[in-house]
């Protein structure tokens, strides 16, 4: 979404801008179903802005909402980026109750459903974010192999999956140059 791109840019208080426009149209309009999409997004946009709480208060609306529904898709998507919010509160059974919750809903083959949701699994294992250090593609590459995926890193650019993955580490990483000139803001 616009909104992530422009978080993806440091630019926070536009992207949540367009969030609160958003719920706006969605409320006037009465698209209800789009809810759960502008909560994912505003989740996203919060882990962005290194705002856990605020990036676990939107996930769970959205993964609530998907839930209400009967969205599971959605639901799937939302409590993977909520587990992730989790633990970066350090609360890690919280986390893994959560991912193992939306392993009993059935969902598409996405790629944040088959290699995030291990990923986010393999992340607890390492303890934290912190571990991570500035090389987020080593972490998404091991997670990627544990996934099941052979052949990773080709047909994708490392910065892509480096993003997809830990949005706080990519950051930096993208930002300190090792992208050849295509940092955040380029």
């Amino acid at each position: 979404s616009l909104a992530n791109l422009l978080a993806m840019q440091g630019r926070f208080e536009d992207a949540r801008g367009l969030i609160v426009r958003s719920r706006a149209a969605i409320q006037e309009l009465g698209m209800g179903t789009l809810r759960t999409h502008v909560e994912l997004m505003s989740g996203r946009v919060e882990t962005l802005a290194e705002d856990p709480q605020a990036a676990e208060r939107a996930t769970r609306a959205a993964a609530e909402h998907s839930a209400e529904i009967v969205d599971n898709w959605y639901y799937v998507l939302a409590s993977i980026d909520l587990a992730q919010a989790v633990c970066e509160q350090d609360r890690p059974a919280e986390c893994l109750h959560i991912l193992d919750e939306s392993e009993l809903r059935p969902s598409p083959p996405d790629w944040d459903i088959v290699v995030m949701r291990p990923a986010t699994r393999a992340w607890i294992a390492c303890g934290s974010s912190s571990s991570l250090g500035t090389w987020p593609w080593r972490w998404c590459r091991s997670a990627a192999c544990w996934a099941g995926l052979k052949s990773f890193g080709k047909a994708t650019p490392a910065w892509r999956m480096a993003a997809s993955f830990s949005r706080r580490s990519a950051i930096s990483w993208l930002s300190s140059g090792a992208t050849g000139g295509a940092g955040v803001g380029t």
